[in-house]
């Protein structure tokens, strides 16, 4: 009976991924991106929630490949919940790949159509001087930078973990700079909310380097022990 309906489950899914991809065909063909993206991540999120990772991973990629496009921020949401299902496979590989991708994303996230208010960034109408130009260039609201930000500390914080798991220390302890440097990369786009994160900054890279020791003193004491037993 479960092998039945696990069997009409499939084809059930396997028929709506038909469905979804034929209309994402078309909005392409159409010259949609936006709303093809919008059933790639549609369709992502269902597979996630049938625990189908691996498939999940893939659309949610791909739904990231169009938004980047055009917006940042929801290419950024798309390729976490990649992140999420990969680690669920335990393909710790393309996972880190996609928290590169996250950092890179979080780098340039100054889309028109991410911000909270966009009206900043047009020319007033008696035109502009240098000076206002570079204002209006520069400005990022606060919700915005917090979100460039959490995205990029999560991204970096998720790969130190994911060398940890593979025990590949040199790695993990390399991706630990990230953690103590002040710009972060991210250039024009730390402005407002910088508080926020260099009150949590010390406290996360200082826990990291206590993680990082605890493991490889375990892992050493294990490695004693074998040999011990060997002998």
């Amino acid at each position: 009976m479960e092998a039945t309906k696990s069997l009409h489950m499939d084809e059930n899914t396997n028929q709506a991924i038909y469905c979804y991809m034929c209309a994402i065909d078309i909005y392409i063909k159409l010259k949609k991106p936006t709303l093809a993206a919008s059933l790639f991540y549609e369709m992502a999120t269902i597979l996630q929630k049938l625990h189908q990772y691996l498939e999940a991973a893939q659309y949610f990629a791909r739904a990231a490949d169009l938004q980047e496009k055009w917006s940042a921020m929801s290419a950024i949401i798309s390729c976490t919940h990649a992140v999420r299902c990969h680690v669920r496979q335990r393909d710790f590989v393309k996972a880190r790949l996609l928290t590169k991708r996250i950092v890179r994303l979080a780098a340039r996230g100054t889309d028109p159509q991410d911000l909270d208010d966009i009206r900043i960034r047009e020319k007033p109408p008696g035109g502009e001087n240098e000076v206002q130009a570079q204002k209006r260039q520069e400005f990022l609201p606060y919700p915005l930078t917090s979100f460039y930000t959490q995205a990029v500390l999560e991204a970096r914080a998720t790969t130190f973990l994911l060398h940890l798991i593979q025990r590949q220390y040199d790695k993990a302890q390399g991706s630990l700079k990230h953690f103590k440097a002040t710009d972060q990369g991210m250039g024009k786009c730390w402005y407002e909310g910088m508080e926020e994160f260099y009150l949590t900054e010390p406290t996360l890279y200082s826990s990291f380097c206590s993680l990082l020791a605890i493991t490889k003193d375990r892992d050493e004491c294990v490695a004693e022990e074998v040999k011990v037993e060997l002998v």
